[in-house]
């Protein structure tokens, strides 16, 4: 039987979780395979009942993050789709994800992509795709000013209208720029003729920069709400560390869009940042964000797609 999908998943202390997805879609194993990249060098032996199922590689570059993580497996995948998932995304059915699949089967070949609509825990609907475009400098700096003012005062739907990436909530299929890359299935081509992820990022963001900035002007992305599956975030995040990680990645992002999207960003959160540290509420976030700041002369260098000979941008206190 021809192989139809390669599930890719990249482990940082997750086993449990990817052992458990591995269970659910073993009745897949005939036209499936599982390749799971080792960031954390922790992964086990792969049972027995999955072992013609789901290969386990050592990342040879140790913790070098997500996108680097999902390069390596797309390298050596042996199918025409790949579905890029992550450990804690809750797989309660093989149906889910075979349903994806014949659906980018049947699609156009100008579709590169498909993804459904994800939920948290506790039911609430998860930011799933990305509906528009990098917004030009202009408009960028409208969108921060706005939603750097105090939550009294914004024009809630203007400030939607700037939201990078938010769920969509319509019962029909939608084009969309693109998704973020928890669960979705995009062709083998159409991943490998932008590149992959960009190396350069190690975790969030990257998703955002690849369909955005290079996926998205080629293939198009269709989003399906009739399919859902629940994603609670973060539960690989044992250094709790990622929020401060996510500031860093974001203004990475910002400077592959373009110097002056940093630029508009960092004089306006700069300054608001210092004000943040004079209320006992908002020190802590203010903090952090001011010390996301430190990172800039790393990003000033990081404009063109990175390169496998330069590290991604990893907080210091993250460990390799």
């Amino acid at each position: 039987m021809r192989m139809r999908a390669s599930i890719l998943v990249v482990n940082y202390h997750s086993e449990e979780d990817i052992l458990a997805a591995a269970k659910v879609l073993i009745p897949l194993k005939e036209s499936f395979e599982i390749i799971v990249i080792d960031n954390s060098l922790t992964f086990s032996e792969v049972p027995e009942s999955l072992d013609d199922f789901m290969s386990v590689f050592p990342n040879p570059e140790g913790n070098s993050g997500f996108g680097r993580g999902m390069n390596y497996a797309s390298e050596r995948a042996r199918a025409p789709l790949l579905c890029l998932l992550n450990p804690d995304v809750e797989m309660i059915s093989p149906e889910i994800l075979t349903t994806l699949v014949e659906r980018l089967e049947s699609s156009p070949p100008d579709v590169g992509s498909v993804g459904c609509q994800m939920h948290y825990s506790d039911g609430k609907a998860h930011p799933t795709a990305i509906l528009s475009e990098a917004p030009g400098v202009l408009e960028f700096l409208k969108q921060q000013i706005r939603n750097s003012m105090p939550s009294r005062l914004r024009n809630t739907e203007e400030c939607r209208k700037g939201v990078m990436i938010k769920s969509n909530d319509e019962n029909n299929e939608k084009t969309v720029v693109g998704f973020y890359a928890a669960f979705v299935v995009v062709r083998t081509e159409a991943f490998r003729s932008v590149g992959g992820f960009d190396p350069d990022f190690f975790m969030y963001c990257e998703d955002t920069e690849f369909f955005r900035c290079r996926f998205s002007k080629n293939w198009r992305s269709v989003f399906y709400p009739d399919i859902s599956v629940c994603h609670p975030t973060r539960k690989s995040d044992v250094h709790r560390l990622m929020e401060k990680q996510n500031m860093v990645s974001y203004l990475l992002y910002l400077r592959k869009i373009s110097i002056m999207h940093l630029f508009v960003y960092s004089a306006i959160q700069i300054p608001r940042s210092i004000i943040l540290l004079m209320f006992e509420s908002r020190r802590k976030h203010g903090a952090k964000l001011l010390v996301s700041f430190s990172y800039l002369p790393q990003i000033f260098a990081r404009g063109s797609q990175g390169s496998l000979r330069r590290p991604p941008l990893k907080i210091r206190e993250i460990p390799d």
